[in-house]
């Protein structure tokens, strides 16, 4: 319970941990926003959130559980079904291997590609395209989607890291206040830029104007 996984002053806990490549999968696959987010959570001594249970269904009545744990080891793996067939992928968020199964004659389909140890370099080359090209590669808006659904859980949950106790927010929005000062990066894209601003608003802020 010493480390940084259970150190509210670091933000600890599985939500940001390990909920966020979770809950951004379930964003990827899910036609629409989240409609209705029901969760059971266990905390640890340090208050940080050592287990929880998360059930999501959306409008178009697409349901999603997920279950996070930072008390017992897990099998980093997800599982898609459809109507026909489900997909497992193996080892997310860093996975290179899927597996359909059509559930017709049960047989299968396996899908390689990208090395594991080189996913750190995709997600820079995303990034780099993104900003470069204006292209929305990284799919900005379902970064705010899965923001709100994990703002959502801890409020349900009334958990509060430290740093949210204090006035102000100025030491959090640094990095992002170079980034969106224009004389420092005239090339952003806008699409880029108001994603920035929507999260400092919504996550730290709470109000309708960036912090100086």
């Amino acid at each position: 319970m010493t480390n940084r996984f259970f150190n509210m002053d670091l933000a600890g806990g599985a939500l940001l941990d390990i909920g966020v490549y979770a809950l951004s999968l379930v964003r990827m696959f899910m036609n629409t926003k989240n409609a209705t987010i029901n969760s059971q959570v266990k905390f640890a001594p340090t208050g940080a959130d050592e287990q929880s249970s998360i059930i999501i269904e959306n409008e178009k009545e697409q349901m999603a559980s997920v279950t996070l744990s930072l008390h017992a080891k897990q099998p980093k793996r997800a599982t898609i079904c459809y109507d026909n067939a489900y997909i497992e992928i193996f080892e997310y968020p860093r996975a290179d291997k899927a597996v359909i199964t059509y559930t017709v004659d049960n047989h299968t389909e396996e899908i390689i590609l990208g090395k594991l140890e080189d996913a750190m370099c995709y997600e820079i080359q995303n990034m780099e395209n993104s900003i470069t090209n204006g292209k929305n590669i990284m799919r900005l808006d379902y970064t705010i989607d899965v923001m709100n659904v994990m703002t959502k859980l801890r409020n349900d949950w009334n958990m509060k890291y430290s740093e949210e106790q204090k006035k102000g927010c100025n030491r959090i929005l640094f990095p992002f206040y170079l980034i969106i000062t224009p004389n420092a990066s005239p090339k952003i894209p806008p699409f880029f830029m108001k994603s920035i601003v929507l999260f400092c608003k919504e996550e730290f802020c709470g109000s309708s104007s960036i912090c100086p």
